[in-house]
């Protein structure tokens, strides 16, 4: 009878490492599906993150209520007027409360890092003063969608907003 107890015993020994076995699989694979489902929520599919525009949604006339006059044209020309720029771009000497400045270059559909898609400006300035590079993001705005916005970022996070021109045409 001994022997028969002992293949008994093995027996349901084995169910139950079986048993503590499967439970520690699910306990090790719940938050590993949990860290891969939050990877694809935030990285991948990035829920609510608004889609690239089309050079169709930019290319226009845009105005701010502070006179700044933003052309983008089709072809990825670009021209201002009375715009604030970046003080990596004028070292500060085009803020809100100094001169605006006025120029032209280039532009193609890009987005800044932490801002929402829009374009990516290549300036270069009308008259005396001359830059090396002047990259500026001009991010578009989807909200409300009847009535987007171009917001031009600057370096101390402070911005302005364009608007479409009513005699542009645009989406």
């Amino acid at each position: 009878m001994s022997g028969s107890g002992g293949a008994e015993w093995d027996a349901v020994a084995r169910l139950r490492l079986r048993r503590t076995l499967q439970l520690w699989a699910l306990v090790l694979a719940g938050p590993c599906v949990l860290v891969t489902l939050g990877y694809l929520a935030l990285v991948v599919i990035q829920p609510g993150s608004p889609a690239e525009p089309s050079r169709e949604e930019i290319a226009g006339t845009w105005v701010s209520p502070e006179g700044g006059r933003l052309v983008f044209g089709k072809g990825g020309e670009f021209t201002g007027s009375g715009m604030t720029l970046p003080v990596s771009c004028g070292g500060g000497a085009f803020s809100r409360r100094a001169d605006r400045a006025a120029g032209n270059g280039s532009w193609d559909i890009g987005s800044f890092p932490d801002e929402g898609p829009g374009a990516k400006v290549e300036f270069g300035f009308l008259g005396g003063k001359t830059v090396k590079e002047c990259p500026m993001w001009a991010v578009l705005l989807d909200s409300p969608p009847s009535s987007p916005e171009i917001y031009l970022l600057q370096d101390d996070g402070t911005g302005e907003r364009y608007r479409r021109s009513p005699d542009s045409p645009g989406r």
